[in-house]
């Protein structure tokens, strides 16, 4: 069994770099989720890789059990409620300053994320990669929603969104989602 990296365990916890499948990997094995065996098999067969798929998703994809009892099954679901909250709050607070610091970088507008966005979900269609990306999509009733457009993680395919996914929302998110969709509303009530 090959020992944890420390180094990437500790970047995946601090936010100090970008979630990979291996910090991720190791971090699920030092808090007992994951198998090690499973896991290091995992990145030498290296047949997680789906092109931009956020590894989360990846792992979500091996169908594996927790570890931990009672053995639940790891889907996306649980393994986002056992990221850090901190964690979250770190890339929840870059995406929104995201276009800043593109626009710093390249010394350019901030055309290149959206783009490149639209790029990788083209690419998703075309190859029919399952991709899980944050959209905005009609909704017809997931997260308690019809009749609105509203920005949600679903799976992209060949046939376009394919699945949305829904997550449990804590009482915090569902009343931030709240105001998001009251916004929305007024919005295209001023607009008839």
């Amino acid at each position: 069994m090959a020992a944890v990296d420390p180094k990437a365990a500790e970047d995946a916890k601090t936010g100090e770099r970008r979630l990979t499948i291996t910090g991720l990997l190791d971090w699920l094995v030092e808090d007992g989720v994951v198998d090690a065996a499973d896991a290091e098999t995992m990145k030498k067969e290296r047949r997680y890789y789906r092109g931009a798929q956020h590894p989360l998703s990846v792992i979500a994809d091996q169908k594996w059990k927790s570890a931990l009892p009672p053995g639940k099954p790891l889907t996306l679901e649980p393994l986002t409620e056992w990221l850090a909250p901190d964690r979250l709050n770190a890339i929840v607070e870059r995406t929104r300053k995201g276009g800043g610091e593109i626009v710093n970088l390249l010394g350019t507008s901030a055309y290149y994320a959206p783009g490149a966005a639209l790029a990788k979900m083209a690419e998703a269609v075309l190859l029919d990669s399952k991709l899980i990306v944050p959209v905005s999509t009609l909704l017809e009733g997931e997260y308690g929603l019809k009749d609105i457009c509203f920005g949600v993680p679903v799976k992209l395919g060949a046939n376009g969104v394919e699945q949305v996914i829904e997550f449990t929302l804590s009482d915090e998110e569902r009343a931030m989602a709240d105001k998001s969709v009251k916004i929305i509303r007024e919005t295209m009530g001023a607009l008839k």
